[in-house]
C-alpha cells in the first residue's frame, strides 16, 4: 500500500506562527512527538500546569476568554472521566448564563445556552415539525428547553434547527 502524507494543515491556531506549525506537524508525522511539545512550548500554543487543578483551571480560563472573544471553541479531552471532569468544570463557569428551565436525561441536565454534540446520525424533527437528520459529530446550541414534554430545540453553526427527543 502506498503511503500519502497531507502536507498541509488549514486547520491551524490563528496568530500562530505557519512555520513553527508546520515544523510541528511534521515532527507528528515522523514519530517525535516530544519535539513537536518543545515547539509548542516555544511559540505559546501549550500550558504547562503543576497539578490536574490547575490544568483544569488554565482550561476553563482559556475556554471562557474564546467565547468571550466570539470564537467557536471545542475542548477535547482523552478519557470519559476527563470529558465528565471538564464538562462539569465548564458548565459550572457558565453559572447564570444558561437558561432556568433544566431538562434531565440519560444522567445529564440541559438548558437553554449549552452547547452539545451529536453522538450519532439520528432522525429528528425541526421545531415547525418536519423530519430532518442530525449527524454524528454536529455541535448545536440549545435555544429552547420543554421540560414537560422532555425535548430541547437546538441550531447548528449553519442555522438548522432540530428538535430532539
Amino acid at each position: 500500500m502506498r503511503n500519502s502524507q497531507r502536507r498541509d494543515d488549514r486547520r491551524l491556531a490563528e496568530g500562530s506562527d505557519l512555520r513553527v506549525e508546520i515544523e510541528a506537524l511534521d515532527a507528528v508525522r515522523a514519530g517525535n512527538v516530544p519535539a513537536a511539545v518543545e515547539l509548542w512550548g516555544r511559540n505559546g500554543q501549550l500550558t504547562v500546569t503543576d497539578d490536574h487543578d490547575a490544568q483544569t483551571a488554565a482550561v476553563v480560563t482559556d475556554w471562557t476568554a474564546a467565547r468571550q472573544r466570539g470564537e467557536d471553541v471545542v475542548v477535547l479531552a482523552g478519557t470519559r472521566a476527563e470529558v465528565r471532569h471538564l464538562n462539569t468544570a465548564l458548565r459550572a463557569s457558565l453559572s447564570g448564563t444558561l437558561g432556568d428551565d433544566v431538562l434531565v436525561a440519560g444522567g445529564r441536565a440541559y438548558a437553554t445556552g449549552d452547547r452539545v454534540v451529536a453522538t450519532r446520525n439520528h432522525d429528528v424533527t425541526t421545531p415547525t415539525g418536519p423530519p430532518a437528520r442530525i449527524t454524528n459529530g454536529t455541535i448545536a446550541t440549545i435555544t429552547h428547553v420543554d421540560v414537560d414534554h422532555g425535548r430541547v430545540d437546538v441550531i447548528d453553526a449553519n442555522g438548522t434547527a432540530y428538535r430532539l427527543h
